[in-house]
């Protein structure tokens, strides 16, 4: 089993956080679904903060979510959700779900905020930014919080990592979303890396030649 890159709510920036031992993936349609609703208690309605140092505003409509971790945005093109990291459509139904979740929070038609950090855009020309819905929410944080998603944070984007992280913490503690899993035991970037072993019996694409991003 390969280390997952994940960082929790202790961790230093490079410290990886593997999934419990033991875990199998065996997620069903009774034991491991998206939630109907992400949590909407009121003291995680967080209203985005001011924009401050080189970070930017940009408002859009949603188009289509790609995958568990970025989306396309109208005329805007693709946005990658910043501090988060989805499992690979690749890698079967974990990618799958991580995906419906995110699909969840921003049907079509969603009208959001992008806010940009340090840098705006990765060396795919995509913009990197936190993604506020109306309500005030952080999609980012969201997407963690309900365990459907690994922190990621890659400096000098930082601004909300530690929302993020304490966000996964209290995700991987409660066993929630993906964490019930062994979803993580190989983080997404490792998979994408070719690092990570297939199961025994396991038929599905080998994680090598997925693309990097």
């Amino acid at each position: 089993m390969c280390a997952a890159v994940m960082l929790g709510c202790n961790a230093q920036p490079e410290q990886k956080v593997a999934a419990a031992d033991g875990e199998t993936l065996r997620p069903t349609r009774n034991t491991l679904t998206v939630p109907d609703t992400f949590s909407r208690n009121a003291q995680n309605q967080i209203r985005a903060p001011v924009s401050t140092g080189q970070a930017s505003r940009i408002r859009c409509t949603v188009s289509r979510v790609a995958d568990g971790d970025s989306i396309y945005c109208g005329s805007t093109g693709r946005i990658r959700l910043l501090m988060i990291d989805a499992p690979e459509l690749a890698q079967g139904e974990v990618g799958r779900l991580s995906r419906d979740a995110l699909d969840q929070l921003l049907p079509r038609g969603t009208a959001v905020t992008i806010e940009t950090d340090v840098r705006a855009r990765d060396r795919f020309d995509r913009i990197l930014g936190y993604v506020f819905l109306a309500d005030g929410r952080m999609v980012n944080e969201e997407m963690a919080r309900g365990g459907f998603v690994a922190p990621l944070v890659i400096p000098p984007n930082v601004r909300h990592a530690d929302r993020i992280r304490r966000a996964s913490r209290e995700a991987r503690l409660a066993r929630r979303g993906l964490w019930a899993t062994s979803a993580f035991a190989c983080s997404p970037r490792d998979y994408r890396g070719g690092k990570c072993l297939p199961a025994r019996g396991d038929t599905a694409r080998s994680s090598r030649g997925v693309p990097r991003r």
